[in-house]
């Protein structure tokens, strides 16, 4: 990705990162969740995990936030999730 920035490392294990990226391509924003793996201490490279969106779509990631601390709640208080028992709530973005 040419022209990125990274906003946030996240060390998941002695080899492997989740960066949060922003770059610009063809005139648009995108912003990127990505897996990176570590060769070397001066190699790393781009898994093919993630995901990438327009930041367009940004105001969405709130959505994502909110579905996921209701999982990581549920989990912490030793609840089970099943569909019937987790509330489905549709996050559209506003136009």
């Amino acid at each position: 990705m040419p022209g990125e920035t990274v906003v946030k490392t996240i060390q998941k294990n002695d080899r492997t990162q989740v960066r949060i990226l922003v770059s610009e391509y063809k005139g648009n924003d995108y912003v990127h969740i990505r897996e990176f793996w570590r060769k070397s201490e001066d190699e790393s490279y781009q898994h093919g995990k993630g995901i990438t969106f327009p930041y367009d779509n940004i105001d969405m990631i709130d959505g994502l936030i909110d579905g996921l601390n209701t999982i990581k709640k549920a989990l912490e208080q030793g609840d089970t999730l099943e569909q019937d028992s987790v509330p489905n709530e549709e996050v559209s973005k506003e136009a």
